[in-house]
C-alpha cells in the first residue's frame, strides 16, 4: 500500500514542473507522455479538458483512450509516426498535420476554458514541430518573421492550394 501511495506522490510532483501558455481564454501545456495515472491528476488539478496525443498507432495508445473516456475528457489522436525530416516531407504526414492543427485550432476556438495536454512520446520533435505550427497559425509572432520573412500562412497556404489538405 506504501508503494502505490508513493507512486501518486511522485505522479503528482512531476506535474508541478509544467508550463501553461494561455491562449485566449485556453491554455495549453507540452510534455512528454504522461503516464496513465497522472492523466486523472491532470484533470484534478489543472482542470484538463484534452489530451492531444502525437504518437502512431504502434505505440500502445489504448489505456490512454480507455482513461479519457473514463474520466470524461476529449482525446485527440494525430497519429504521427514520428519527425524525422523524410518522413515530414511526406504529403500523408503533413495532411496528418494540417488536420491536426485545424482540429486544434477549432478545440481552441470553439469553447472557452479549454485546457490542452499536447505530448509524443518525449514531448521533443513531434510536440515541438506541432505546437510551433499551432502557435504560428494562431498568429504568434517570432523571430523568424522578423529575420528570414518566414510566414507558416504562406506555407499552409500553399499546401492547401496543392490540395495536400482534405
Amino acid at each position: 500500500m506504501e508503494k502505490k501511495f508513493t507512486k501518486i506522490k511522485k505522479d503528482e510532483s512531476d506535474l508541478n514542473d509544467l508550463n501553461w501558455f494561455e491562449v485566449k481564454n485556453s491554455k495549453f501545456t507540452v510534455w512528454h507522455r504522461p503516464k496513465t495515472s497522472q492523466i486523472p491528476l491532470l484533470k484534478e488539478k489543472f482542470g484538463l479538458t484534452c489530451l492531444i496525443t502525437l504518437q502512431s498507432e504502434r505505440e500502445n495508445l489504448k489505456e490512454i483512450e480507455l482513461m479519457c473516456k473514463k474520466i470524461r475528457i476529449d482525446w485527440l489522436h494525430i497519429p504521427l509516426e514520428g519527425a524525422n525530416l523524410p518522413l515530414l516531407r511526406r504529403k500523408e504526414t503533413k495532411t496528418i498535420i494540417i488536420n491536426g492543427l485545424i482540429k486544434s485550432i477549432e478545440l481552441l476556438n470553439a469553447l472557452e476554458n479549454q485546457t490542452l495536454f499536447i505530448h509524443c512520446a518525449a514531448g521533443v520533435h513531434r510536440t515541438g514541430i506541432f505546437t510551433y505550427s499551432l502557435l504560428r497559425l494562431m498568429g504568434f509572432v517570432t523571430f523568424f518573421y522578423f529575420f528570414f520573412n518566414f510566414s507558416i500562412e504562406n506555407e499552409f497556404s500553399q499546401l492547401k492550394h496543392q490540395s495536400l489538405i482534405y
